[in-house]
């Protein structure tokens, strides 16, 4: 049926490249803030996406076959389509200054830039023009160093564990409630969901 009928087809590369994105993108992501998973584990995840990728219509041909061929194919993808834009520079002022809105007084207020730095890149962030890192990047830094002195200990008894999906959870719920002003938002389960998970009604 075509354009007229259905749709013009989605590009075939942005549809890898969001794949990418949300495969080992996030994988360096996790590296880069000092979450540490083994090379079974990163595979493991990259492959459920590429289950996913097959299901939503990625070319096989397009697939990456393991890690550094996802990494590769997303460093082309970035060298073909990447470039500074004046809309990318407004989304990317209107994401770090939302990000500043929750962050006490000025004196983090460089902390959402240097934390694009510290995942993205230098390029991504220069392309976007964000603040250069100022010494908010080395608080960045020396708290994954933190994390990582600590993390033996911590692991242990598994104490460790519960106090960081404890902060997590917090600050998460902080955040949302600040952005809703202390509003409740309704949270409704629909019925067939609520009998296969076996919850109460």
């Amino acid at each position: 049926m075509g354009c007229a009928g259905l749709g013009c087809p989605i590009n075939q590369q942005d549809l890898v490249g969001t794949l990418m994105t949300f495969s080992v993108v996030i994988l360096d992501t996790f590296a880069a803030v000092g979450i540490e998973l083994t090379v079974k584990e990163q595979e493991a995840f990259l492959h459920l996406w590429k289950v996913a990728g097959f299901f939503l219509g990625v070319d096989v041909a397009l697939l990456p076959r393991d890690l550094a061929d996802g990494r590769a194919l997303m460093d082309a993808i970035r060298a073909d389509q990447w470039q500074a834009s004046v809309q990318g520079a407004q989304l990317a002022e209107a994401l770090t200054r939302s990000m500043n809105d929750y962050l006490p007084g000025d004196l983090l207020q460089n902390l959402p830039s240097s934390l694009v730095r510290r995942i993205a890149g230098d390029r991504c962030a220069d392309l976007l023009g964000l603040h250069q890192t100022d010494w908010t990047g080395e608080l960045l830094q020396g708290a994954a160093g933190i994390e990582r002195f600590l993390r033996p200990f911590t692991a242990r008894d598994g104490r460790g564990e519960k106090l960081m999906r404890y902060l997590a959870t917090s600050m998460m719920e902080t955040l949302i409630n600040a952005q809703r002003e202390g509003k409740q938002s309704g949270f409704r389960i629909p019925l067939q969901l609520i009998r296969g998970w076996s919850l109460s009604d």
